[in-house]
C-alpha cells in the first residue's frame, strides 16, 4: 500500500512539474519574440495579458487580443467630420466627430494568436505621422471619385453637389483603420473604412500605401486583401 501510495505522488508531482516546464518555456519563448519584435521596429514592447503597449510612443495606441488586435486610435486630421463609430459605419452622434476610429490589424496566421507584424506597427506610425498628408490625399481621391459618381448614377437629389474638399465634412466619417497583413518596402497596407451619406448601406473604403490611394470605393476596398496583393506585384 505504501508502495502504490509513492508511485502515485510520484506520478503526480512528475505531472505537475512537467506543466510548470511548459508554462516556463511559453513565457520565455514569448518575451524572446516581443524582444525580437521590438528590436525590428525599435520600440520598447511589453505584453501584459492580451495587451500591447508600445512605450516610446504616447500617440501609439494600446492594442487588445479580440481574436486578432484591436485598438482605437485619435486622428486630429479627422476632426469635424461625421461620428460613424455605429455598425456598418452608420452614424452613432450627430456631433461633429473628434477624431476617433476603430482600428484593427489582420491576424498574421488566422486562427492562432500571434504577435503583430512589425510591418503593421510601421504602417501605424506612419499614419501618426503623417496623417495630415494622409487626410489631402484622400480628399483629392474622393472629390473626383464623387463627381463621378453622381455623374454615373444620374445625379440624384440625395448625392449633393460638392463644391470643395471641405463639403465632405458634412457627409463622410471614419469608422475603422484596417492594417493589412500585406506589406510593400516593409510597410503595411492600411485602409479607410467610413460611412458615406449616399451609400448607407455598401460605405466608403479607401486603401493605401503609405500616402498613396491603391483603390478607392465602397467599403470593402478598405479590407481587401487581394487589392493590396495585386497592387504589391506592380514596379
Amino acid at each position: 500500500m505504501g508502495k502504490l501510495y509513492f508511485s502515485s505522488s510520484l506520478i503526480l508531482f512528475l505531472v505537475i512539474a512537467n506543466l510548470l516546464i511548459g508554462c516556463i518555456g511559453k513565457k520565455q519563448k514569448q518575451s524572446s519574440d516581443l524582444k525580437q519584435l521590438s528590436d525590428t521596429v525599435k520600440y520598447e514592447t511589453n505584453k501584459i495579458m492580451d495587451e500591447i503597449t508600445i512605450n516610446e510612443n504616447s500617440d501609439f495606441p494600446k492594442l487588445i487580443w479580440e481574436d486578432e488586435w484591436k485598438g482605437e486610435i485619435i486622428l486630429p486630421a479627422w476632426q469635424g467630420f461625421q461620428n460613424r463609430a455605429g455598425g456598418y459605419g452608420h452614424r452613432n452622434k450627430q456631433e461633429p466627430s473628434l477624431g476617433l476610429s476603430k482600428l484593427r490589424l489582420d491576424n498574421i496566421k488566422h486562427g492562432e494568436k500571434n504577435l503583430p507584424d512589425p510591418s503593421q506597427l510601421k504602417a501605424i506610425e506612419f499614419l501618426i505621422e503623417n496623417e495630415q498628408l494622409i487626410k489631402e490625399t484622400i480628399m483629392n481621391k474622393l472629390l473626383p471619385y464623387y463627381t463621378q459618381l453622381r455623374i454615373d448614377w444620374g445625379e440624384e437629389d440625395w448625392m449633393p453637389k460638392v463644391h470643395s474638399k471641405e463639403d465632405f465634412k458634412n457627409m463622410i466619417g471614419l469608422s475603422w483603420i484596417h492594417v493589412l497583413n500585406v506589406e510593400k518596402e516593409g510597410i503595411a497596407y492600411i485602409g479607410f473604412e467610413m460611412g458615406c451619406q449616399w451609400d448607407e448601406e455598401h460605405g466608403l473604403g479607401v486603401m493605401l500605401h503609405k500616402d498613396r490611394v491603391v483603390e478607392i470605393g465602397g467599403a470593402d476596398s478598405s479590407f481587401l486583401s487581394w487589392v493590396a496583393e495585386k497592387d504589391k506585384t506592380k514596379e
